[in-house]
């Protein structure tokens, strides 16, 4: 029996919301699961640090206080003694989740009996705090849910640009390119502001595309509210000022300026929706915009390279777009999906000189924007390029679902060939490294290995500007790790690189049972610049070659996983450094170095060296004066 054109066409309309859910809902899974990816130690210290000013953020007793900076305590910059506090994000991701922790606290604080069998390590009795833990640790639940929510609606956003701007097809490729973008599943893990960011982001670009195609007065003005609020989660959305403007140029023959703004009241309007937004939700950015602005100007400078700073030098001698689209290709994104997007980019930009499609156009401008800003500045983090994953995302699926095709065959077998070409690798890199976080965090693995392992009061070698190990583990009856060890603190980082602090460093080196490097930020860096480290970067050179009389004892990690396969970060070969490790990963399955920023805060790897010869300190001169570093 034949199907009528009637049923067909119900079924049509049916099949694009039910799969559009389905990809949402799969979306949803991969960002929601596994909130305890860190056994809840808050082992991100961006979440760390926004937590801490969360849990003082209250409403003031008396509303006077409100408009007192120095003393409301709904103030995140200002310490409760009303000094400066730095604090570099907006208010609205934080506001959110203390307003949120407060709800989610209601219903097992006042009906204690209704949450007794709703176990505490579920998702749900985390968020509803059934174990009556400590705000801090509530808070960082809820914030880590925030951030899944957001990346979740992002997905939906994302799938209706892309079937305004092309077709159905194409909101369904881009929803599930979206909705497996590991960059994006990994963020949403983390209690940070980068995913209310990206969300605030699509939503402007969303608007002002319907707008150009509308012209409907409260388009724009909502797209305007959007942006507010992006600029209100992080003050780098306000680079969404450019398609803004973009979206209400019109071009007029034969002036000298062949362009200007459409409807001037509809503009302006939306510049007001904007300001309005941004003050109701970051106000004491408006009533106390001195250390809002001193803040936002200390992080301009730090993502230009003006300040010398630890943690940035890993972008030393990083290549403009080169760095940024090879982490996107190797890591963030994976290269089915990097070359999607960069070629529907292109693609975009190549079409419209043809069909200039005013909504397309507003889109594209938004992506060469956030392309241009995030792919040329010093600093390359790659968080910084959540905001344009949707976009690449949308033009990739828009040039995969056929649009360029006049005839339905080949759009069709377009469609066949982007799922399964872009689609299931993409979905089965995502599976894996969610898989990942079935594994213990290599640095609770490690600590729970030190305390049961290293003899007591042992003296241990950490890094300044690392994270110490091993963490005060509550599993291991409440230790303190300064009460049970020896802890040496070094300082590779520290300038000059001159023979004074190489022999501080060996002394303490020499003196010592055990080196712990929880990471390779410090080693990872120091080796590519041996102008400005020239010792010690012989130092890693035989430290890792075994030279100094240490030997690695252990070594902890965990990396995506999936039938048997496994994707090795390779931290030695960028820094020219020796493989320290005799067995394991360091042969196949490497997609190359990952950004630092990228593997330090969910799946670094631990090395743990052991003295073994114990050389004296003017032996281990000797050995690396002779060393040859190989950067």
């Amino acid at each position: 029996m034949f199907k009528s054109q009637s049923d067909e066409h119900t079924w049509r309309a049916i099949a694009y919301p039910l799969c559009l859910t389905l990809i949402v809902i799969s979306g949803a899974l991969l960002r929601f699961s596994h909130a305890d990816w860190d056994s809840g130690y808050t082992l991100h210290p961006d979440e760390r640090g926004i937590l801490f000013v969360a849990q003082s953020i209250s409403v003031p007793d008396r509303v006077a206080e409100l408009f007192s900076p120095r003393h409301s305590s709904l103030n995140p910059l200002r310490n409760p003694d009303g000094t400066i506090h730095p604090y570099a994000y907006g208010h609205l991701p934080l506001y959110a989740t203390v307003a949120a922790q407060r709800l989610l606290s209601l219903p097992c604080g006042a009906l204690a009996e209704a949450c007794e069998n709703i176990p505490p390590d579920t998702f749900a009795g985390r968020l509803l705090n059934v174990a009556q833990a400590p705000r801090f640790g509530h808070l960082t639940y809820v914030g880590r849910a925030l951030s899944a929510l957001c990346d979740t609606l992002t997905i939906l956003i994302t799938a209706l640009l892309a079937a305004r701007l092309f077709n159905k097809a194409a909101g369904l490729l881009a929803a599930a390119m979206m909705a497996f973008a590991v960059l994006h599943i990994q963020n949403a893990h983390f209690g940070t502001v980068d995913s209310a960011l990206a969300l605030f982001s699509t939503l402007s670009v969303l608007l002002l595309a319907g707008y150009a195609r509308n012209k409907r007065r409260l388009t724009s003005i909502l797209a305007g509210c959007a942006i507010g609020l992006a600029i209100g989660c992080k003050a780098s959305g306000i680079v969404l000022i450019v398609p803004l403007v973009v979206a209400h140029l019109e071009h007029v023959r034969g002036r000298r300026i062949p362009v200007r703004l459409a409807d001037h009241t509809t503009f302006w309007l939306s510049a007001l929706g904007l300001g309005v937004a941004f003050a109701l939700t970051n106000p004491y950015a408006v009533i106390d915009p001195v250390p809002y602005f001193s803040e936002i100007a200390t992080q301009g400078g730090m993502t230009a390279g003006k300040f010398d700073w630890p943690f940035t030098r890993q972008f030393i001698g990083t290549a403009s777009f080169i760095y940024m689209i090879g982490q996107q290709a190797r890591w963030t994104l994976g290269l089915p999906l990097t070359l999607a997007g960069y070629a529907g980019l292109i693609w975009a930009g190549w079409t419209l000189r043809a069909n200039p499609d005013k909504a397309t156009a507003t889109t594209f401008v938004a992506a060469v924007t956030l392309l241009v800003v995030t792919g040329t500045q010093f600093a390359k983090f790659p968080r910084y390029t959540l905001p344009l994953t949707p976009l690449l995302v949308t033009f990739g699926a828009g040039m995969l679902s056929g649009v360029p095709f006049k005839k339905l065959r080949y759009r069709r077998l377009s469609i066949l060939l982007a799922w399964l070409a872009v689609v299931v690798p993409t979905t089965l890199y995502a599976i894996a490294f969610v898989r990942m976080y079935d594994q213990e965090h290599p640095w609770v693995a490690a600590s729970e290995w030190i305390y049961d392992t290293l003899p007591f009061h042992s003296t241990i070698v950490v890094e300044r500007w690392d994270d110490p190990l091993p963490l005060d583990l509550s599993t291991s009856g409440g230790f303190i790790r300064d009460k049970l060890y020896d802890t040496a603190l070094v300082d590779p980082f520290a300038e000059p690189d001159d023979q004074e602090k190489l022999d501080s460093l060996l002394r303490e080196i020499a003196s010592a049972d055990t080196i712990i490097l929880s990471s390779n930020r410090l080693y990872g860096t120091i080796p590519r610049l041996s102008d400005k480290y020239p010792l010690t970067s012989q130092y890693y050179q035989a430290l890792f070659g075994g030279e100094l009389g240490y030997e690695l004892e252990a070594t902890f990690s965990r990396e995506p996983n999936l039938f048997g396969v496994s994707l090795y970060d390779d931290p030695f070969s960028r820094p020219g450094l020796p493989n320290p490790l005799t067995h394991g990963p360091h042969i196949g399955r490497l997609p190359g170095p990952a950004d630092e920023s990228f593997t330090v805060y969910d799946h670094p790897r631990v090395l743990i060296f052991q003295n073994v010869a114990r050389l004296p300190a003017d032996e281990m001169r000797a050995i690396v004066l002779a060393t040859r570093a190989t950067p």
